[in-house]
C-alpha cells in the first residue's frame, strides 16, 4: 500500500510547506524555524468589509512573535496541507472569533502573490475578499496575538497601506496592491447593487 504524501511530514504536528521561488514545494519546516530560513511560505490576507464599507483591521500585539504592534488585515499561514480558502475561515476564527457562518461571499481576487514581508520572510499570498453578515462589531480577539480591532472606511485602510503604516509591504509593490484595492472595491459595488435589488423585489 502506497504511502500517502501528509505521511512523510510532521507527524501529525503543525508544520508549514516551502516552496522556491517558481512556487514548487521543496519541504518543509516546524514554525519555530520560520525566521531562519529564506524560502517561500504560503498565507492569505483578508480583507474583511462591514455593510457600511467599511474595512476591519487588527492591530498585533507588541509581544507577539511575529509582525508585533504591526496593523493587519486578518492574515496568516497555510498550516499543513490545508486550502487557502480554509485558511481563512480558520484565521478570522482564531483572531477576531467571526465564525464561518457569519463572512459571506468570500472570493479570492489574487493568488499567490510573492511578497517578502519585515523579517526577509518570504511569502506566496493569496488575497480575499468578503463581508462580515452580523450587524454588530463585536469580537473576540486572540490573546497574546491581536490587541485591538480597528474599523475604519474602506479608502482610509488603503492609504494607511499606501503609506507603508501596517505590516504590507507596498513600496516596490504599487501594481500589485492597487489591483488588490480595485478589486475589493469591485467587490463592494457589486454587494451594494445585489442588495439593492433584492430590497426592490
Amino acid at each position: 500500500m502506497k504511502k500517502s504524501k501528509k505521511a512523510f511530514y510532521n507527524h501529525g504536528r503543525k508544520y508549514y510547506r516551502l516552496y522556491n521561488e517558481l512556487g514548487k514545494e521543496i519541504g518543509w519546516i516546524d514554525p519555530i524555524y520560520e525566521k531562519t530560513q529564506f524560502n517561500y511560505l504560503k498565507g492569505v490576507t483578508l480583507f474583511l468589509l462591514t455593510r457600511e464599507g467599511d474595512l476591519i483591521l487588527e492591530k498585533r500585539d507588541k509581544n507577539t512573535r511575529l509582525t508585533s504592534g504591526a496593523l493587519d488585515a486578518i492574515s496568516g499561514h497555510c498550516d499543513n496541507h490545508e486550502k487557502s480558502k480554509k485558511t481563512v475561515y480558520r484565521e478570522a476564527k482564531e483572531e477576531l472569533g467571526i465564525k464561518k457562518k457569519n463572512i459571506t461571499k468570500v472570493k479570492k481576487i489574487a493568488t499567490n502573490v510573492p511578497l517578502r514581508f519585515s523579517g526577509e520572510r518570504n511569502f506566496f499570498i493569496s488575497f480575499f475578499v468578503s463581508e462580515l453578515r452580523k450587524k454588530n462589531k463585536k469580537f473576540k480577539l486572540q490573546k497574546k496575538e491581536v490587541e485591538d480591532v480597528i474599523v475604519m472606511p474602506m479608502q482610509e485602510g488603503f492609504d494607511l497601506i499606501r503609506k507603508n503604516l501596517t505590516k504590507f509591504p507596498y513600496t516596490g509593490n504599487e501594481e500589485i496592491f492597487e489591483n488588490i484595492f480595485r478589486k475589493v472595491e469591485l467587490f463592494y459595488k457589486k454587494s451594494l447593487e445585489k442588495e439593492k435589488k433584492e430590497y426592490i423585489r
